[in-house]
């Protein structure tokens, strides 16, 4: 039966579950984020964005270090490899454009090689950004 301290954490973990607004599209996300935003100042915090990650790519902030996550819909209509081909190897010309159809998530103290994230074409999902990224 386990021991208390697992079943509780597992009826936390369910409850909230039911309450989490989950988005799995880029265009399900900006809707949401912008209807949130006016309607209450914020976003709330049972905000899970599920999507499929495309590429990371590391980035240097003084001597902080971070990897983006570059994600789209969770089920996209394109093959991955259409989607890494045309999104990824975008010249720098398309890039704004490119990144308006992406959700970008930011991972602190990770480099993109690390084991602990997901690889490429999985489908992720993202639950209030503090390190909850769990790849399924």
């Amino acid at each position: 039966m386990g021991s208390p301290v697992k079943r509780v954490k597992q009826a936390i973990r369910v409850r909230s579950m039911k309450n989490d607004v989950v988005l799995s599209s880029v265009e399900v996300f900006r809707k949401y984020v912008a209807e949130e935003s006016i309607s209450t100042g914020g976003i709330a915090n049972n905000v899970v964005v599920t999507g499929t990650l495309i590429w990371k790519s590391e980035h240097k902030y003084g001597d902080r270090q971070l990897v983006r996550l570059h994600i789209t819909d969770a089920h996209p209509e394109d093959s991955f490899e259409e989607l890494s081909e045309e999104l990824y190897n975008s010249n720098d010309e398309n890039r704004s454009l490119v990144d308006s159809e992406l959700i970008t998530a930011a991972v602190f103290g990770e480099t993109a090689d690390s084991p602990r994230l997901p690889q490429n074409s999985e489908v992720i999902r993202i639950a209030n950004s503090r390190k909850r990224l769990v790849a399924y």
